[in-house]
């Protein structure tokens, strides 16, 4: 079953933003033109995926992530932890 599902079916992309429930789905190599796609960029896939989530947060939540507190490993770097 495995085989024919990896074979035979599409394979998607997708991102949620945990603030608001933005969605973001995309198929990868569509129509199948490339059987090795998924092995040889599953690395690039993820990483443009979090990439659109990051992009996501940064343009429609920034207010929110710029009064937010700095975390104690930032303090301690600062130095205004101590």
């Amino acid at each position: 079953v495995h085989a024919h599902l990896a074979e035979a079916h599409r394979f998607f992309c997708a991102v949620s933003c945990p603030v608001c429930g933005w969605r973001f789905r995309k198929e990868v190599n569509p129509r199948g033109r490339d059987p090795e796609f998924l092995k040889t960029y599953e690395r690039e896939v993820r990483l443009v995926s979090t990439d659109l989530l990051l992009y996501h947060l940064a343009g429609e939540h920034e207010q929110e992530f710029l009064g937010a507190k700095p975390s104690h490993a930032e303090e301690n770097v600062n130095g205004a932890g101590q």
